[in-house]
């Protein structure tokens, strides 16, 4: 009896017991369940995530092939477009060449007479400036270029490659070899126009001129001649600036500047557009070291198509004549003389006999424009004025007292010695800051 009642009197704190037993036994079990689950999501998770960045990879890879071919097709059509740049500069060369002669001249020139050519030119004949100036007359053989400028033999290259030459050789593309002769010069432009014999040229090939008001910066352009004496050398490059004057060259400027490479020995050769057409004659470069510095000068080839038939049809070149000395206008001269901008030539002088003077021109005016083409700098009324035939009439139109007016003036033909007869009256006198520079001659 006593112990069922103990057994009695224990089970309910075993049946407890039991009860926490098991209790803790699913709690635990839940715990590790849960935990399970967790590792099992996570584990869902890196397998997502690592097919992801595979996924990823493969696009990325992709993407990079992609990119890749289409490179490819750019670099293509790229090349397409530079082979077909390359083409176009071997058809020029290959249009231009025939036209483009070799120049050898010999001769004796005075010493003293080197001193005249600018000192950043290369000199005529080879001359290195270093011989001892002064009355003796020195040998001299030289190189230079020059364009066949029709069938029946005429040649235009520089005056500075034949000046003083008493023998002048032409070369041909084909190698043969002719004498030529000197049909005119002209140094005021430095240009010049030989000759060789009609039957002898046989199928010289004229090149094609161009227009050289076309010509704007930035167009590409070759040059063609012989530098060094390497025959039918081509170089390329760009039109650097246009209407260059100031430069001390000759006393007509108007140059391209190109920085294709010209050397001494290219002088006289042709600088021609991508057409090969004719757009200027090579003539300086400006350099500290006497070889190409990335700045060329060339003759607009309208200016020396001009000065040629000319000198082809008369064996000189008559200008026009205006009878003035006239000068830059700078701000503070603008500013006085009541001018929007400093465009214009400022008539410093005007000479009694000439033909400013019959028309009415006075000290003091300032040409605007010349048939109604405006007049930039005193350098382009020069040359404007240059341009136009003797005994010709031009309408000027001045600025004046405050307004504008135009004159019709009968132009002269420009004297030899117009430096000497220059006699201005009615100088205005210097004003402050003024009158630092000499005028130019017209």
């Amino acid at each position: 009896m006593a112990s069922t009642g103990w057994r009695r009197e224990r089970s309910p704190r075993v049946a407890a017991l039991v009860a926490a037993l098991l209790l803790a036994a699913a709690g635990a079990g839940a715990l590790g369940t849960t935990q399970y689950l967790r590792a099992q999501e996570a584990e869902a998770e890196g397998a997502a995530a690592a097919a992801r960045a595979v996924q990823a990879a493969e696009r990325a890879r992709r993407e990079r092939a992609e990119a890749r071919a289409a490179l490819k097709e750019d670099l293509a059509a790229s090349l397409d477009q530079l082979e077909s740049f390359s083409r176009a500069f071997r058809a020029v060369a290959r249009l231009v060449s025939p036209s483009v002669v070799n120049i050898r001249a010999t001769g004796e020139i005075a010493a003293a007479e080197l001193d005249s050519f600018h000192p950043s030119f290369p000199l005529p004949f080879g001359d290195d400036g270093g011989e001892a100036r002064g009355a003796r007359r020195i040998p001299q053989t030289g190189e230079g270029s020059g364009v066949v400028y029709s069938a029946d033999g005429y040649i235009l290259t520089n005056h500075h490659v034949v000046r003083g030459a008493d023998r002048i050789e032409v070369r041909t593309a084909e190698g043969r070899e002719l004498p030529a002769r000197v049909v005119g010069l002209d140094p005021k432009t430095d240009l010049a126009v030989l000759r060789v014999d009609a039957v002898a040229a046989g199928d010289l090939l004229p090149a094609e001129l161009g227009r050289s008001s076309e010509v704007a910066v930035g167009d590409w352009v070759v040059a063609i001649g012989s530098p060094f004496g390497l025959k039918q050398t081509v170089t390329a490059g760009i039109v650097s600036g246009i209407g260059r004057a100031g430069v001390g060259i000759s006393d007509y400027e108007d140059f391209i500047q190109t920085d294709a490479a010209i050397n001494p020995g290219n002088s006289g050769g042709p600088l021609v557009d991508l057409r090969g057409r004719v757009i200027a004659i090579n003539t300086a470069i400006a350099s500290r070291t006497g070889g190409f510095q990335g700045v060329g000068f060339a003759i607009p080839i309208d200016m020396a198509r001009a000065v040629a038939d000319q000198l082809i049809a008369g064996g000189r070149v008559r200008r026009g004549w205006l009878g003035v000395s006239i000068q830059a206008i700078d701000s503070d001269r603008a500013r006085r003389l009541g001018l929007p901008d400093t465009r214009g030539a400022l008539v410093g002088g005007v000479l009694d006999d000439g033909p400013a003077a019959g028309a009415g021109l006075r000290a003091g005016d300032v040409i605007l424009a010349v048939d109604g083409e405006a007049v930039d700098s005193p350098n382009a009324l020069r040359n404007r004025i240059a341009a136009r035939r003797p005994e010709s009439e031009v309408e000027i139109a001045i600025h004046r007292d405050g307004g504008r007016k135009e004159i019709v003036v009968r132009l002269g033909e420009l004297p030899d010695d117009v430096a000497a007869r220059a006699r201005p009256e009615r100088q205005p006198p210097p004003r402050q800051g003024e009158g630092s520079s000499g005028p130019d001659r017209d």
